[in-house]
C-alpha cells in the first residue's frame, strides 16, 4: 500500500492549482490521472485519439441529444481547449448569491484570478496571429452594432509560432521541479473511509491494482467522473443532480474568399451582444471538422476538397435553464448522462441562430449550413424562415463545457459541499473542479475554475490542514 498526506485525483487545471499549492506548504501530495502524457498536432485526428476521453465521442441523452468531449491525459481540459480566458462575469455573481458562497465576491477572488492569469501568461494576440475567420466575425459584429471582443488566451508567443501555455507547460513542469509525485495511467475505482482513505486503483499499464492511503482525498476529476467516483463511494447528497451545460449549436459559413487555412486554429474573437443569453465565438475548422460537421450536407461536403479555405464553422453558445444528471449503471463500466433543454432553451437556440445567421451574412458569407440540419443550405433571402422550420432535436448539438453537478455553497438544499468544497457529512474530503460551480458561468470556464480551486486549497491550508 502506498500511504501520503493528500491525494489529488485529476491531473486538469483544477487538479494542478490544487497539487502545486498543497506541495508549496510542504505536505506530500500525489496527483493521479487516467490517461497519459503524450504529443500530437493541435486539433488533428490523433490529437482526438489520444487525448481525449472516448475518442471524443461522448453522450447525454435525452430529447435533444448533446455530444461531450472531455480531455483523457495528463494535463486534463488545458491540453485540448483553445486557450480562451475570461473571468467569471459580474452577473453570474449575483446570481450564484442563492447558494450562499461565503467570502466569495469580486473584490476576495481578485488575488486568485490574478495569479492564474501571471501563471498562465495571460494575454492577447498579435496582429499577425488572428485569423481571417475570426475578424469576420468582428467584421459582422461591427456592421450589426454589436458588442464583439478579442479574448485573452493563455499563450506565449514568438515570431514564428505559439505555445498554449497548457498545465503540461506550466503547473506539471513547477510539480515535477518541487519532486512532486504524479501516476499516469491510473485509474481510480471507488475509495472508502475509515480514519484514512483508502482508494482503490487500477494501473493500467502493467494490470495492477493498487492502493493508496490518504488523509486529506481531493477529487479533481470533472464534472462528470467527479460524481461518478463519489456515488460510486457511497455519497449521494446532491450529487450528480444538477449538471450544467452550455449547449452549442454550429453554423458553417461558406466565402467567396478564402479564410481558412490548415494551422488556422480557433478564432480569438467572440460576440457578447446578448451575453449572458447566448454568444458567438469561431470553432475548430481543420478539413477533418468540416467534414464531420457537414457530413449530412452532400452540397458542401462533396467540395471540402477544393474549397474548404472558403469555409469556416462558427457557434452560438447559450446559458440554459435545463440541466442533466448523472448516475451509475449496474455492470456499466461508464455513467450514464442524461439533460434535458426547457421549452425556452430551445427557442432561445433557435433565436440564437438566426442572429449568428445575420451577422454572418453581414460578413458577406454567400451560403450557411447549420449543422445536424437534414441537408439543407441557407441563403440569405429565407434563412429566418427556415430556421424557424427547424426542429431543434434535428441539430447536432454539441459542449465542450461542463460543470455544476456537485455544487458548492451553505445552502445544503441545494449544495453538495460547503462554501470551500468540503463534502458535507465528511472530514477531509473535498471537490475541487468544474463540478463545484454552481451553475453555468456563460463563457469559458477554465480561469475561473482554477481560480476557485485555489481559493479552496489556501482556506484547506489555513484553516484545516493539521501539520
Amino acid at each position: 500500500m502506498i500511504e501520503t498526506k493528500a491525494l489529488v485525483i485529476g491531473s486538469g487545471p483544477s487538479g494542478c492549482v490544487t497539487t502545486l499549492e498543497l506541495l508549496k506548504k510542504n505536505i506530500p501530495t500525489i496527483l493521479i490521472e487516467r490517461g497519459i502524457k503524450s504529443k500530437s498536432n493541435e486539433y488533428s485526428v490523433d490529437e482526438m485519439e489520444k487525448k481525449y476521453k472516448h475518442g471524443g465521442v461522448n453522450l447525454a441523452f435525452g430529447k435533444n441529444k448533446i455530444a461531450f468531449v472531455e480531455g483523457q491525459t495528463l494535463g486534463g481540459g488545458s491540453e485540448i481547449n483553445s486557450g480562451l480566458y475570461h473571468r467569471l462575469p459580474q452577473e453570474i455573481y449575483k446570481e450564484w448569491k442563492e447558494y450562499d458562497l461565503s467570502k466569495f465576491s469580486d473584490n476576495e477572488m481578485e488575488e486568485h484570478f490574478l495569479d492564474i492569469e501571471k501563471k498562465l501568461n495571460i494575454q492577447k494576440a498579435p496582429e499577425k496571429f488572428i485569423t481571417k475567420a475570426s475578424k469576420k466575425l468582428e467584421e459582422g459584429a461591427t456592421k450589426m452594432g454589436w458588442v464583439c471582443n478579442e479574448v485573452p488566451r493563455w499563450i506565449v508567443y514568438s515570431e514564428e509560432k505559439y505555445i498554449k501555455q497548457s498545465m503540461s507547460e506550466t503547473y506539471i513542469k513547477n510539480i515535477e521541479n518541487m519532486n512532486g509525485k504524479i501516476f499516469t495511467n491510473t485509474e481510480v475505482k471507488y475509495f472508502k473511509k475509515n480514519n484514512n482513505f483508502i482508494v482503490h486503483c487500477n494501473d493500467l499499464e502493467n494490470n495492477q491494482k493498487v492502493l493508496i492511503k490518504t488523509k486529506y482525498l481531493f477529487i479533481c476529476s470533472g464534472a462528470i467522473e467527479t460524481p461518478s467516483l463519489l456515488r460510486k463511494s457511497g455519497y449521494k447528497h446532491n450529487i450528480g443532480n444538477s449538471l450544467y451545460v452550455h449547449p452549442t449549436a454550429k453554423i458553417v459559413a461558406k466565402f467567396d474568399q478564402k479564410i481558412n487555412s490548415k494551422n488556422a486554429g480557433v478564432g480569438v474573437h467572440q460576440v457578447k451582444e446578448f451575453a449572458p443569453k447566448f454568444s458567438f465565438g469561431c470553432s475548430i475548422s481543420s478539413k477533418e471538422y468540416l467534414s464531420i460537421n457537414l457530413i449530412n450536407n452532400m452540397d458542401f461536403i462533396d467540395n471540402i476538397e477544393t474549397e474548404w479555405e472558403k469555409m469556416y464553422t462558427y457557434y452560438s453558445m447559450i446559458k440554459p435553464e435545463g440541466k442533466g444528471i448523472i448516475r451509475n449503471i449496474l455492470f456499466s463500466k461508464h455513467p450514464f448522462i442524461s439533460y434535458s433543454l426547457t421549452k425556452n432553451d430551445s427557442e432561445l437556440i433557435r433565436k440564437s441562430l438566426i442572429e449568428l445567421s445575420k451577422l454572418l451574412f453581414a460578413a458577406d458569407a454567400k451560403e450557411l449550413y447549420i449543422v445536424g440540419s437534414k441537408n439543407f443550405t441557407l441563403k440569405e433571402k429565407n434563412f429566418v424562415q427556415k430556421i424557424n422550420e427547424i426542429k431543434i432535436s434535428d441539430l447536432d448539438l454539441m459542449t465542450i463545457h461542463l460543470f455544476s453537478s456537485c455544487p458548492i455553497g451553505e445552502n445544503k438544499k441545494l449544495c453538495a459541499a460547503n462554501s470551500f468544497g468540503k463534502v458535507y457529512g465528511e472530514s477531509n474530503l473535498y471537490i475541487n473542479d468544474s463540478s463545484m460551480l454552481p451553475t453555468a458561468p456563460s463563457v469559458n470556464p477554465q480561469g475561473t475554475i482554477m481560480a476557485m480551486a485555489r481559493r479552496n486549497v489556501l482556506n484547506f491550508i489555513k484553516y484545516e490542514y493539521e501539520k
